[in-house]
């Protein structure tokens, strides 16, 4: 099934890069490298670090005018959208 995930963004022209975040330092490097990126989106999907800095992370996209897109409470933390219902 990765396969699948990983070859899609490819056949539409797209690059997808991964990163990930586990800790303070992970997410710090995490945002470095979106910063050198300037991707035109992030989806953020969350696990338990994660789950509590819904603010930081909407915060940081904003600033860098980076539409992003993640779980409700990032939404109502201030970032674009939210792909649940």
């Amino acid at each position: 099934m990765w396969r699948v995930f990983y070859k899609l963004p490819r056949s539409l022209g797209v690059e997808l890069v991964v990163l990930y975040a586990g800790d303070e330092r992970e997410l710090e490097d995490a945002f470095a490298k979106i910063g050198q990126l300037r991707p035109g989106g992030l989806v953020i999907s969350v696990n338990a670090f994660l789950l509590q800095r819904h603010k930081y992370m909407a915060d940081f996209a904003n600033g860098y005018g980076i539409p992003a897109i993640s779980t409700n409470p990032f939404a109502m933390a201030g970032g674009l959208m939210s792909y649940q219902r």
